[in-house]
């Protein structure tokens, strides 16, 4: 619901934007855990931030999409972005575990997820979201 309610305020990307700043924060905590408290407090405390990310920022990543999609074209904007998340649930983890396995450390596989928030918020800085609307209403051949 926070953020439902901050993308109603200052728009779906920023939102993201922030999301995906929130996510990398907790990497980078994850990665440095007991650095404040003992692991194990950070490791619960990580948990209910995680918990409170990770809903809002899938749920406006789709609210921004669905700003940009054709209502024509719905079904197949939808689908590559499903389908894009299937990948993401392979290659993540497939990278993740093999950072681990050549350097022997998890905290390097825990460093390759920051890797992939960070280049997704610089490819998010670069889009037009006026072009984007606009786009939209353009007649679909």
């Amino acid at each position: 619901m926070i953020f439902g309610f901050l993308a109603d305020a200052i728009g779906s990307k920023r939102t993201v934007i922030i999301s995906l700043g929130v996510w990398s924060l907790i990497v980078l905590w994850a990665f440095q855990l007991g650095i404040i408290w003992d692991p194990k407090t950070e490791y619960w405390i990580l948990g209910v931030l995680v918990a409170l990310v990770l809903g809002g920022s899938q749920a406006a990543s789709r609210s921004l999409q669905g700003l940009f999609t054709p209502d024509a074209n719905s079904a197949e904007f939808f689908a590559f972005f499903g389908v894009s998340g299937k990948f993401a649930s392979i290659f993540g983890p497939l990278i993740y575990g093999i950072l681990i396995a050549i350097t022997g450390s998890v905290r390097s596989g825990v460093l390759s997820v920051l890797i992939f928030f960070v280049v997704g918020m610089a490819i998010l800085l670069t889009v037009n979201e006026k072009k984007g609307l606009e786009e939209k209403q353009k007649p679909v051949l």
